[in-house]
């Protein structure tokens, strides 16, 4: 019986270690955040709001789990230019409770490596036909880590010809610091 027990206790840490290191990401075709059950219905439906409004060019992502909880996250991955930053960031920042953080990225598409294309799978196909799609740049992306619910990370690809960081910059100072109106 000791033998057993001896044997049998290191398989089943085995077990429980290979377990854990499994891990599910779900590509995303349309942005969703996965919050967590727990955090206020309309602070979520806010920021969904903002992540799924059309006008913002959702190029791709993923939702992370099973590292743990410190690793479950979602990551949306947006093409566009300045402007269309610029609108995102302004309606983000309304979003009552949220707290932003933004990153410079020097080259995103390096950064984020492959996977996140929503359209990636597709084109592998096409490729087969010798047709195939121009894999598009990112302009910036957004994540969530399921452990910090009123955070967002915002990561700005200064790699992006689309993106100019001094036009941004020009028009947040200018906001900020010129007097209001009466």
């Amino acid at each position: 019986m000791k033998a057993r027990f001896a044997v049998g206790l290191p398989l089943l840490a085995l077990l429980f270690i290979g377990a854990r290191a499994e891990a599910t990401v779900i590509v995303l075709h349309y942005p969703s955040i996965d919050f967590r059950g727990d955090v206020d219905k309309k602070f979520v439906d806010a920021v969904q709001a903002v992540v799924q409004d059309k006008q913002f060019s959702f190029l791709g992502g993923g939702q992370h789990m099973g590292w743990g909880p410190e690793h479950d996250f979602s990551d949306l991955i947006y093409g566009g230019n300045t402007g269309a930053l610029e609108r995102f960031l302004t309606k983000l920042s309304r979003v009552q409770g949220l707290h932003i953080k933004i990153h410079l990225s020097k080259d995103l598409s390096e950064q984020l490596g492959g996977g996140w294309w929503k359209d990636e799978f597709q084109n592998d196909v096409l490729a087969q036909f010798g047709a195939k799609i121009v894999k598009p740049v990112p302009s910036w992306e957004v994540v969530h880590t399921k452990q910090i619910p009123d955070r967002l990370e915002v990561w700005i690809n200064l790699a992006s010809k689309d993106i100019h960081l001094e036009q941004l910059l020009e028009k947040w100072l200018l906001e900020r610091t010129s007097p209001k109106n009466p």
